[in-house]
C-alpha cells in the first residue's frame, strides 16, 4: 500500500463522513448483526449444503424481496423459534445487506468442500486479530474451492467480524489501484485494517461504501488539481454566458454580455451594485481567464486580450451590435457539453 496516499485518503474520508451516503450506510449497518445470526444458525445444519450457501447469497443481497428472504430463511434456519426471532429482528431493522448483483447460487460442491467452507466460517467467529484473520483466509484460499471466492465469502466474514474482515469486490478496484493494494484478500485484510485505524473507524462496512464510491473521487481529484493550476496561472478567472451568440463568439474570437448596450459608456456609470456588469466593465483585464458557461452547458475557455473600453470594440453579432472584448480561445466546442454545476447567475 502507498503510505504517501494516506494523508489524502484521510482528507477524502473526513469529507465523506459528511455525506448522505455515509449516513445511509451507518443506518444500514443495523442489518449486520442480524446477518451474523443468520450465518451462525445456518452453520448448525448438518450437513451443510450448497443450497444453504446459496441462501446466504440471496438473503444478504441488496434489494432482496420479502418472499425470497422468507424462503431462504426457512431453508437455512429450520428451528422455528430461532427463525421467528431472526425474522422479527430483520423486519424491525428493515435494511438490506450490502452486496449487489453477482453470483446467484452455489452448486455442485462435494461434501469435503462443503465441510471446509463450514469449518472456515466457524473459525472466523473465533478470530481476534488481523494476523489470525490473514492466516485463516490464506489456508482457505489454498483449498481452491470453486465459486466460494473472496467476492462471495468476504461479505459473510464481514458480517461475522465487522471490525476485522473487509468486504472485497470489483467495485473497489479503482480505490485499491489508487492505493496500490493488490486484489488478494489476506493482504486486503491488513491494508483495510490500517485504513480503518487511519480514520479512527470501527466498522469496515463504512470503508466498503467509501471504496465503492471512490470511482468519482479520482476524477474529482484531477479536477481539483487542474483548478489549482489554473488559479496559479491566471490572476482572475471569470464566467461568461453565451446568450445564444456562441457561433459569433467562436468565429470572431470575442466575448460579450447580453445586456451591454453599445450606446452606453459603462465606465462612467455606477454599476457596483450589478455584480456581473461591474466585473466585466471595471475588473476584467487582459490576461484573465474566462470560462464560457451557461446555466446548463459548457462551451469553452478563453484568455482576455483586451478589456472593456467604450466604443473600442463594438461587434455585429448576427444583427445585434454589442460591446465586446477580444479573446484567444484555448478550448472551444462546436456546440456545447452539458454540465451539472449549480449556476444561478451570469457574470464574467
Amino acid at each position: 500500500m502507498l503510505d504517501t496516499k494516506l494523508p489524502r485518503f484521510k482528507e477524502l474520508y473526513t469529507a465523506f463522513r459528511q455525506t448522505e451516503s455515509y449516513a445511509n450506510r451507518v443506518k444500514q449497518s443495523a442489518i449486520a448483526p442480524v446477518n451474523r445470526s443468520i450465518i451462525k444458525a445456518t452453520l448448525l445444519n448438518e450437513p451443510i449444503t450448497s443450497e444453504h450457501l446459496t441462501g446466504l447469497i440471496q438473503m444478504f443481497k441488496y434489494g432482496v424481496t420479502d418472499e425470497t428472504f422468507d424462503y431462504y430463511l426457512e431453508q437455512n434456519v429450520p428451528d422455528e423459534e430461532q427463525r421467528s426471532e431472526i425474522s422479527e429482528r430483520a423486519y424491525e431493522v428493515n435494511e438490506y445487506g450490502y452486496t449487489g448483483a453477482g453470483l446467484n447460487s452455489i452448486a455442485d460442491l462435494n461434501d469435503e468442500q462443503l465441510s471446509l467452507v463450514k469449518a472456515f466460517l466457524l473459525d472466523a467467529f473465533e478470530v481476534t486479530n488481523v494476523k489470525q484473520a490473514q492466516d485463516l483466509c490464506t489456508r482457505f484460499e489454498a483449498e481452491n474451492i470453486p465459486l466460494v471466492k473472496s467476492g462471495i465469502y468476504s461479505p459473510w466474514l464481514y458480517y461475522i467480524q465487522p471490525s476485522i474482515f473487509p468486504i472485497l469486490n470489483n467495485s473497489h478496484d479503482k480505490f485499491r489501484q489508487w492505493l496500490d493494494i493488490p486484489k488478494d484478500y489476506p493482504i486486503c485484510i491488513e491494508a483495510f485494517s490500517e485504513l480503518r485505524r487511519t480514520v479512527n473507524e470501527i466498522d469496515l462496512g463504512l470503508l466498503d461504501i467509501f471504496a465503492h464510491n471512490f470511482k468519482t473521487e479520482s476524477v474529482k481529484r484531477n479536477i481539483d488539481e487542474y483548478l489549482e493550476l489554473l488559479h496559479r496561472r491566471f490572476r482572475n478567472i471569470w464566467r461568461c454566458a453565451t446568450s445564444g451568440k456562441w457561433h459569433f463568439f467562436k468565429e470572431q474570437d470575442v466575448l460579450s454580455l447580453d445586456w451591454l448596450a453599445p450606446n452606453v459608456d459603462y465606465s462612467k456609470v455606477d454599476v457596483k451594485s450589478k455584480i456581473g456588469l461591474n466585473r466585466w466593465v471595471n475588473r476584467l483585464r487582459k490576461g484573465d481567464l474566462i470560462v464560457v458557461l451557461d446555466k446548463y452547458n459548457y462551451f469553452g475557455m478563453a484568455i482576455a486580450h483586451s478589456k472593456y473600453v467604450y466604443h473600442s470594440n463594438d461587434k455585429n453579432l448576427g444583427g445585434d451590435v454589442r460591446p465586446c472584448v477580444d479573446v484567444q480561445f484555448i478550448h472551444k466546442l462546436e456546440t456545447y457539453a452539458p454540465h451539472h454545476l449549480n449556476i444561478t447567475h451570469t457574470n464574467p
